[in-house]
This record gives C-alpha cells, sequence and structure tokens, in this order.
C-alpha cells in the first residue's frame, strides 16, 4: 500500500508528536533529578511556550491537524 501526501503528512506528524512529547518529558525530568525543581519548572515553561508556538504556527499554516491538537494540549 502506497501513502499519498495527506497520509505521508499525517504519519510524519505522529513521529514528531512521539518524539517531541518523549525528549520534553524527559528533558523536564532529567532537569528535576539534577538540577532540582526550579530548573524543571523554567524547563516546563520553556517547553511550553515551544509547543504553544508550534501550535500556533501549525494552525496558521494547515488548519487543525493532529499536529496542531497535540501541540495545544502540551502547551494547556
Amino acid at each position: 500500500m502506497t501513502m499519498n501526501g495527506r497520509q505521508r503528512f499525517y504519519a510524519i506528524q505522529a513521529v514528531m508528536i512521539t518524539f517531541s512529547l518523549f525528549t520534553h518529558g524527559w528533558m523536564v525530568w532529567r532537569g528535576y533529578l539534577e538540577d532540582g525543581p526550579l530548573w524543571a519548572a523554567v524547563y516546563l515553561v520553556l517547553f511550553v511556550y515551544a509547543e504553544a508556538y508550534w501550535a500556533f504556527r501549525s494552525l496558521m499554516a494547515d488548519g487543525v491537524t493532529p499536529f496542531f491538537i497535540c501541540n495545544a494540549l502540551c502547551a494547556a
């Protein structure tokens, strides 16, 4: 089975969402363990800002997609 452009786009978004959630969660957890709760909070605020930014960019470019929904939920 071959994928058309839209299916490929959604597949790439699914990989990006999974990778983004994993890396952000890992960084906050490691920040908490190694640097303490203050730095973990700083990392969390930075990542929420980054997710909100990319959710906005995704919304402006493509409308409501799974990538936008996940980024909006991550930023909430």
